[in-house]
């Protein structure tokens, strides 16, 4: 399970919530494999192939958002970019109990755009549009996405709960004088194999 967000930068600046403009987390899902490889007693390389969905929610209401009658506009919208994602993390299990063990991870998270959307709904009509990938100022992202991966979890017998923090580190965004962020919080959950 995902919480997405974008981190939006305009001249330098973090892009505040206006009054009638609140940006919002994406509540997402993903799924994956992963390998551990051993590295030193405790301490693993953990490599894998993830499919993630990134962006953000948008929730457009209030005083400044009326239409041009003057009735109130109430607007819906999300960016919803869905990647193939490579970890390479660091991981460093340590034994709490029988059968039970805690462990950190970190590391980079590579990124490549499959596709994705533009959604708007104002309660009576909702609308789609596909993102277009490039690194032109016509398009709307960028098709890869670096970012920097950290959390905690625990391993019970097979079972592994897992939660994090992911955030970007390259700026998805192809026009000049805009910069977008990729953020993540998640809670994972999987059963691990002993091969």
């Amino acid at each position: 399970y995902n919480m997405a967000k974008q981190k939006i930068v305009y001249d330098g600046k973090i892009q505040p919530e206006e009054s009638f403009i609140h940006f919002k987390n994406l509540s997402t899902f993903g799924f994956g494999i992963n390998y551990d490889l051993e590295i030193a007693e405790n301490f693993y390389g953990e490599i894998g192939f993830n499919y993630v969905k990134k962006g953000l929610s948008i929730l457009v209401e209030g005083e400044g958002a009326e239409n041009d009658d003057g009735s109130t506009l109430d607007l819906n919208g999300k960016v919803v970019i869905n990647y193939i994602q490579l970890p390479f993390y660091l991981k460093y299990n340590f034994e709490v109990g029988d059968n039970m063990y805690a462990f950190g991870f970190g590391g980079l998270d590579l990124g490549l755009a499959l596709g994705g959307k533009y959604v708007w709904d104002d309660g009576s009509d909702k609308t789609e549009e596909d993102l277009k990938f490039g690194s032109s100022e016509s398009d709307d992202f960028k098709s890869t996405d670096m970012s920097l991966t950290f959390g905690a979890g625990v391993l019970i017998n097979n079972i592994e709960l897992r939660l994090g923090l992911t955030n970007g580190l390259s700026d998805i965004d192809p026009a000049k004088d805009d910069e977008v962020y990729n953020r993540i919080f998640f809670i994972g959950i999987g059963y691990r194999f002993k091969l």
